[in-house]
């Protein structure tokens, strides 16, 4: 079971808001309590529903979860409110089927009967060049990795290039594609700019927030900082193409220590376009590893995001302009899949996996060699590789990163609150050497 603080709870600390995972002792079960300003909720995972209850089952329900008998003193509230609880938690179990002690005994990828046909591709991801002008110290290629390919002078020819769109094309699920790139806007020339409008490329941006954030991370290769120069190509093809800008841009941010959200809300409301935050991927580090990183600011951007929803501030195509872009990105995908959730009846034996592709079938990630990788986050894990170019995706090396994943025992996860919208996928749990999850996928609190 977790628990989610609130202000009143943390006392304003910086973890306010922010999911606070309880032990994964035996017997926990997958149920998450959290208060609002007004009132008590519990959301379990085995039915999907999310419940207004009152107080004393709130603070009853660990007890009541493990089959013991809640202590009214050591919860500070009355015997009779106790013994309400425990008749309204009965009845959910008997007439709902809510918040009955389970866990599924698996947590699996699925892989489609047909996902060997071959013919399903719906993206290629091409890795042009190994050879980056600038060196982040949070970069995945920057050695701290472990089984990670390194900074190399590797880049894609135009044959290879090619010949892997030719892939894509004898093997489509699509009849057209778009065509996106990722950049750090340093070598933009006139030229670049047009061909971008042009051709409507749909454009990502490397853009960590104001200058004394993004040159924290993003420096070339004699330490200098990069902000001045991504913000004057960013106002040149702003004004240069402004309805592409508009229309085909956006800003991904890299969360890193220190995060305050209130002072990247203020700088990315000055775009009006669209802003996400990414996280350092949390696996397969040769030393400890990067620590969940404490953001600040959440109570605020929350505070920001219900304002916008109750002046339907979101309802009106300019929001971007309004200043709400970056809370809007913030918070939207997971309400959405919260708002969506399916009503379910338990847990099965088997959970399906709700993060991972089918390696080989949705996308392929392509390097600079011409060599298929599962995508871009397993770039240098040999254990991830599909085959090349020359000899085609070879099935059996995708059943294999199934069986894999399928084989880990996956213990702390069965009992996480969270396990039905987990984003977890093979490359979070794969490592140099194998397959291996580890406590806590995610790198922001």
């Amino acid at each position: 079971m977790a628990d989610i603080a609130t202000a009143a709870e943390t006392g304003g600390q910086a973890r306010t808001g922010a999911p606070r995972q309880a032990s994964h002792a035996a017997g926990r079960y997958p149920v998450a309590r959290f208060r609002t300003s007004r009132h008590s909720d519990v959301f379990d995972a085995a039915t999907n529903a999310i419940l207004r209850v009152p107080e004393a089952l709130l603070r009853a329900l660990p007890a009541l979860m493990q089959g013991a008998a809640p202590d009214p003193d050591a919860l500070e509230i009355a015997p009779d409110e106790v013994d309400a609880a425990l008749r309204l938690f009965r009845s959910l179990q008997d007439e709902a089927g809510i918040l009955v002690p389970q866990q599924p005994d698996r947590f699996v990828a699925r892989r489609p009967a047909d996902a060997d046909d071959g013919q399903k591709l719906f993206s290629h991801l091409l890795s042009v060049t190994e050879a980056c002008n600038i060196r982040c110290s949070n970069c995945v290629y920057g050695g701290a990795y472990d089984g990670k390919r390194k900074h190399n002078n590797a880049r894609m020819s135009p044959q290879t290039a090619r010949r892997a769109i030719d892939h894509l094309a004898a093997h489509s699920a699509r009849a057209e594609y778009p065509f996106r790139m990722t950049s750090i806007a340093l070598l933009w020339t006139e030229e670049i700019l047009d061909f971008l409008a042009e051709y409507e490329v749909d454009l990502v941006v490397s853009l960590d927030g104001p200058r004394e954030v993004h040159d924290r991370n993003r420096v070339g290769p004699k330490q200098d900082g990069t902000f001045d120069r991504v913000m004057a190509n960013l106002e040149r093809l702003q004004q240069r193409h402004p309805d592409y800008f508009l229309t085909r841009v956006s800003l991904n941010a890299v969360a890193t220590a220190p995060l305050d959200l209130v002072a990247l809300d203020r700088f990315f409301s000055r775009f009006p376009i669209q802003v996400s935050i990414s996280s350092v991927e949390p696996r397969g580090f040769a030393g400890a590893g990067p620590a969940p990183i404490e953001a600040v600011g959440w109570p605020q951007m929350r505070e920001k995001f219900l304002k916008g929803c109750l002046e339907r501030v979101f309802d009106r195509p300019s929001f971007k302009r309004e200043g709400y872009n970056f809370v809007y990105y913030l918070f939207i995908r997971d309400m959405q899949r919260l708002r969506h959730r399916v009503p379910m009846a338990g847990f099965p034996e088997e959970l399906a996996s709700f993060g991972n592709c089918v390696p080989g079938v949705e996308r392929v990630f392509v390097n600079a060699r011409g060599d298929f990788e599962t995508c871009e986050k397993t770039d240098g894990c040999a254990l991830m590789t599909l085959g090349d170019l020359e000899t085609g995706i070879d099935p059996a090396k995708g059943r294999e990163i199934h069986d894999r994943f399928n084989g880990m025992a996956f213990e702390h996860c069965r009992s996480c609150f969270n396990l039905r919208q987990c984003r977890i996928c093979f490359a979070h749990a794969s490592s140099a050497t194998g397959s291996q999850p580890e406590n806590g996928v995610g790198t922001v609190r």
